[in-house]
């Protein structure tokens, strides 16, 4: 069995096994955030996320963003901690703006997701930093069509049909495997994905907690999803 001792003090060396644990406690750290889910459509893509219930009154509800939109066309889901998310968040959006200032158009999916790929791995290679606690999702459309990205804290990143991060992903991925159609259109992965929240949450469940945005084919950008469409 692996010793332990001193292989988790800095981000930059591996353990004997050849492991990063800093790396892996950060991924530990992206699944206690609440779920967000995104989802492929013949017509779209959908991004959802079911926010925790708050105790009491005080708080406004839509402050925190755990679905920020980077551009028009793509959008970045959030689990874990929120404020490094924003920060992966915000850099990108830099990019797809200097992209479209340098070259005259959109920038694609896969370079959004290849931009926050390098920051990602880059907190895996220099010490005085920790690696980011978050895993992301980025949801959009480009000249290739519907797509989804996802990444977690080592910087590895694939594209997905539907996915999950954050807590119950797992339960939430294995019934996207048995139920998820490439042909189904955004209503019907919607009624998946509030399904798929209702069974890996359980008590936990509640329809006002969820929110996201949908962008179909055709359009121009992504909007919100509103109370009606999600009920």
């Amino acid at each position: 069995m692996e010793e332990m001792e001193g292989y988790d003090m800095v981000n930059t060396m591996f353990s004997p096994e050849g492991r990063l644990r800093q790396v892996e406690y950060a991924a530990k750290t992206s699944k206690q955030g609440s779920p967000v889910i995104g989802i492929v459509c013949k017509d779209g893509v959908i991004i959802l996320d079911h926010r925790r219930e708050v105790k009491g009154n005080l708080r406004i509800m839509h402050t925190k963003q755990k679905i920020e939109e980077i551009d028009d066309h793509i959008t970045m889901g959030i689990s874990g901690i929120i404020s490094d998310g924003a920060l992966l968040a915000e850099s990108a959006q830099f990019e797809s703006v200097n992209h479209e200032l340098t070259y005259g158009s959109a920038i694609d999916l896969k370079s959004i997701a290849g931009h926050i790929s390098e920051i990602f791995q880059s907190y895996t290679q220099f010490s005085g930093v920790r690696p980011f606690g978050v895993s992301v999702i980025i949801a959009g459309i480009d000249d290739s069509g519907p797509g989804l990205f996802m990444l977690d804290p080592s910087g590895t990143f694939y594209g997905y049909k539907a996915i999950c991060v954050g807590e119950h992903e797992d339960e939430i991925k294995d019934i996207f495997r048995k139920k998820y159609k490439p042909k189904m259109n955004c209503e019907e992965a919607l009624a998946m994905a509030i399904k798929a929240f209702k069974e890996a949450l359980e008590k936990k469940f509640k329809i006002d907690l969820i929110q996201g945005k949908i962008m179909k084919v055709g359009s121009k950008k992504f909007e919100d999803l509103t109370a009606a469409q999600i009920k």
